[in-house]
């Protein structure tokens, strides 16, 4: 793993909208050695309003926030249009190590709270679910990349990057009120496992994260998604539904869950490939949640009404067209690079209008 690990996960976090410049954890070469009031800390300023983000990550609160990881820098991110600003500023310690300082302003410019969050206050919770057979020590903490706002709750959850003595990278939660009180320290995720990002259900009353299912108290409702199995992939489907996506060698490793953690429906999926962490090919539309199987050539359309209304299309199955489908209003239109995988001879365009499917390779 170590640089090639991290470096694939700055790609992943690109694709969801969020542009990172992230320095090594076993490397401080070609970083200067700043210091808290050193002239090249400045700031960079995301508005929300400015965003293209969908209507869910809006009710939700989510913000993708462009920010330059260097040592030395400060972000704004706007986690709330209405309300809520918060201000993360890192401190360098040395040339690959900071802690960082988060305040929420109101929108009155009222300073609610300031604090230091430092790596140690997660390195409990990874000694706890983690056997090192070596000392286990935590090199560096990564700037909290990407926000949730729970309206709800009035909490703020932060999704921090973490590296040890060796390379490896975790990936923790941490909630704070909007008093700056310490709610609760999740594990999200390790290794080569689960880069979904933490989301909001039944409006605020519970959240998942790769390593489970959460009331907004950071109760465990059900480990639905069984510890025994390796998780590949969460994703919301609507409000009350979401998918998990479990190791490939697990028998119906994919299983959409309510927010009660009560099984809906559940089928096979090895449209997924691990090349320094997972890859799914899914997508969704405004009616699907849409899956390639590209293994078994299966095209798999997950109701978002409806989620446990499940439409099953193999490829042999649905008429190929010749040419490239362009978008318009009658027809969505789902694209998915499974060359880039090493086990499929094509890349694929699928055109669905209505309930009739057609697909173009190349």
């Amino acid at each position: 793993m170590k640089k090639a690990y991290i470096v694939f996960q700055i790609i992943k976090i690109i694709a969801f909208n969020i542009i990172f410049f992230m320095f090594s954890c076993n490397s401080g070469k070609d970083k200067k050695n700043l210091n808290e009031n050193d002239s090249t800390i400045n700031s960079h300023v995301e508005n929300l309003t400015n965003k293209n983000l969908d209507k869910d990550s809006l009710e939700q609160g989510n913000v993708y926030c462009e920010a330059y990881i260097n040592l030395g820098k400060k972000f704004i991110y706007r986690v709330d249009s209405l309300n809520y600003q918060i201000n993360v500023t890192s401190i360098p310690k040395n040339k690959i190590e900071a802690s960082y300082n988060i305040s929420l302003t109101d929108s009155n410019g009222n300073k609610l709270f300031n604090k230091n969050i430092d790596k140690n206050l997660f390195k409990d919770i990874i000694k706890k679910n983690y056997k090192f057979k070596n000392d286990f020590s935590l090199n560096c903490l990564f700037t909290p990349v990407y926000i949730t706002f729970n309206r709800l709750s009035q909490e703020i959850y932060f999704d921090c990057f973490l590296c040890d003595n060796k390379g490896y990278t975790f990936n923790c939660y941490l909630s704070l009120d909007i008093n700056g009180n310490i709610k609760f320290i999740k594990l999200g995720d390790f290794g080569w496992g689960c880069k979904s990002e933490l989301f909001l259900l039944k409006g605020g009353k519970f959240f998942v994260t790769c390593q489970g299912l959460f009331d907004q108290n950071g109760k465990e409702i059900r480990n639905g998604f069984d510890a025994n199995d390796y998780t590949i992939s969460t994703l919301k489907i609507n409000d009350n539904a979401f998918l998990v996506i479990k190791d490939t060698t697990v028998l119906n490793n994919a299983k959409i869950l309510d927010s009660k953690g009560n099984l809906l429906n559940e089928f096979n999926f090895k449209g997924c490939y691990n090349n320094e962490g997972y890859v799914t090919f899914i997508d969704k539309t405004e009616k699907y949640l849409v899956l390639f199987d590209h293994i078994n050539l299966n095209l798999i359309l997950v109701n978002i009404e409806t989620p446990s209304d499940i439409a099953f299309r193999p490829l042999r199955q649905l008429k190929e067209i010749t040419y490239k489908p362009n978008k318009d209003n009658s027809s969505l239109i789902v694209e998915y690079n499974t060359l880039l995988s090493g086990q499929s001879r094509y890349n694929y365009i699928f055109q669905i209008k209505g309930e009739t499917v057609s697909y173009y390779k190349y």
